[in-house]
Parts: structure tokens; sequence; C-alpha cells
């Protein structure tokens, strides 16, 4: 169905260029790489997944301030980086980082009435932390990471009282 779609959206493009197939192949090397991305993933033990949060997360931060110093503008929005020819947005990898992180937490932190009073904590900082860099440049991104981090924590029976008041 998304073939379909980038046919349909990219026809103008096509239309200047002349290359047809251009998009369509594209996207479907783009989902076929995706494939076996999650084809791999998918074989790796769950156990070597507790790691990520320990590398990822100090990473996704150096990166966020890093970007502010030797950000570059592409297609009009700002917060890019390339390195080694690759260009992505270091928010995407702070979004990721964070849920890892706060999944880890609730995961680790569970107890029999609920999940343990610190961790409501370490995960304000995080997420707190990750949120401000963002901003910034992408309230709604900020906006929305916040939002599924509250849903995690109202999932991982964080107790309402500290919900409620985080709300208010």
């Amino acid at each position: 169905i998304s073939v379909v779609e980038v046919f349909s959206a990219a026809s103008t493009l096509t239309y200047k260029t002349g290359d047809h197939w251009g998009p369509i192949t594209q996207h479907t090397v783009i989902m076929l790489v995706g494939v076996l991305v999650v084809w791999i993933t998918h074989k790796v033990n769950y156990r070597y997944f507790q790691a990520i949060p320990v590398f990822l997360l100090p990473l996704a931060a150096v990166l966020l301030v890093l970007v502010i110093v030797i950000g570059s503008m592409t297609n009009g929005a700002a917060r890019w980086m390339s390195i080694f020819g690759l260009q992505f947005q270091p928010s995407e990898l702070a979004k990721m980082a964070v849920i890892i992180t706060v999944s880890y937490i609730l995961a680790k932190g569970q107890e029999e009435e609920g999940a343990n009073p610190k961790a409501f904590k370490y995960i304000m900082w995080i997420t707190g932390g990750i949120c401000a860099l963002i901003a910034p440049e992408n309230l709604s991104t900020a906006a929305l990471l916040f939002g599924v981090v509250f849903l995690m924590m109202i999932i991982g029976r964080i107790p309402l009282k500290k919900l409620a008041m985080l709300m208010g």
C-alpha cells in the first residue's frame, strides 16, 4: 500500500524529472532494508536490549547538545547532523533512547503495590532533560514524547497521585 501511496504522492516530482520508477524503487529498497533490520532485531536475545539505555541515552544527549553548535538546515528543518555521510536528526535517536530508558526503569522498578517511588523521579529527570533539549527547535516533538512517557507511566503503575500533581 505504501508503494502505491509513494507513487501517487511523487507524481509531480516524477513529472519534472522524468524518472517514474526512481521514488518507487528507492521506497521499496528502504522497506526491504527495514524488514531485514526487524528480522535481525527479532533474532537478538531480549536481555541484550537492557544495555541500550546505558549507552544510547548519554549518546543522544551529547548529540542533542552538539547539534546546537554544528547542526545544519535541511529542507527547512533545523537540527540535522551529518556523520560519515549519514544525515539524521538527533532528536529521533533521543526519542527512542528515552522510551527505552523509561521502559527499563519501569520494568526494574516494579513492586507489589506499583512502581517504586524513585522511578517517577528518575523518569522525570531523564524526560525533562531530553525534552528541554528538543523543545527549542521542535516543541511538538517534545510534547509528543512527554505524552508517550506519561502514558507509559500510567501503564507502568506510577501512583496516580504523582501523575495528577504532574498534570497540575
